[in-house]
């Protein structure tokens, strides 16, 4: 972790000093060989408002659930030598991955379920190289009440979708939707049913009453 006074705090040397510093911490700096993450719980949710971010080497969300609800999900998958950069917000971060030079993949399979949708929507940032989602794999960033959601961003080199899997911005209640943007720089691909018939897609969609209609699916 690194520091706007050039002090490092890193979990490989733990003993260097100092060990201790009020600042606020100004990116994330990964080494020659970013350890990968792996989601083994059936949930892990942080409270609402707040948020969760899973940032290393590869990440694989193989089934439960990532949540934080009104709150924000950042997945990010960084290569080697990787620098994310933090900007802090009133209540908490957000992630700059321009200092990343290469990205590794992420997974979401076995009905992994990723949301911050609620009042506000929330947001997620997702970041990779290949981004992938099978086997009934959801995220959800979904407006139900009076508030104003931040919406989806997924950047990859490739992005898939498949088996039933999808991923919505969708608004039911009276609030503001966020967009949904995919940024894939070679190719995007949304195929498949389900074995039992539900289709996979891409929705940012209005199915109540809103002020403003005006919803972004962006495909790039």
């Amino acid at each position: 972790m690194l520091f706007d006074d050039g002090t490092v705090f890193s979990t490989k040397n733990p003993n260097q000093k100092p060990l201790l510093t009020i600042n606020i911490p100004s990116g994330l700096q990964y080494g020659s060989n970013p350890g990968s993450i792996t989601n083994q719980s059936s949930r892990f949710q942080v409270p609402n408002g707040e948020t969760l971010g899973l940032i290393g080497g590869e990440v694989t969300i193989p089934g439960g659930v990532l949540g934080a609800f009104d709150g924000r999900i950042e997945l990010g998958s960084v290569g080697a030598n990787g620098v994310v950069k933090l900007t802090p917000t009133n209540t908490s971060f957000v992630l700059d991955y321009s200092g990343v030079q290469a990205f590794q993949d992420i997974s979401l399979s076995e009905f992994a379920f990723v949301t911050t949708s609620g009042e506000g929507g929330g947001s997620i940032q997702i970041q990779g190289a290949n981004v992938s989602l099978r086997d009934l794999s959801f995220i959800f960033a979904d407006t139900r009440g009076s508030g104003s959601g931040g919406g989806i961003v997924v950047k990859a080199s490739q992005f898939s979708l498949e088996g039933g899997s999808r991923i919505t911005a969708d608004v039911t209640g009276s609030g503001q939707g966020g967009d949904l943007t995919v940024d894939a720089s070679e190719s995007v691909r949304v195929v498949g049913v389900s074995p039992n018939g539900i289709l996979s897609f891409l929705r940012a969609r209005v199915f109540a009453k809103m002020k403003d209609k005006s919803r972004k699916l962006t495909l790039a």
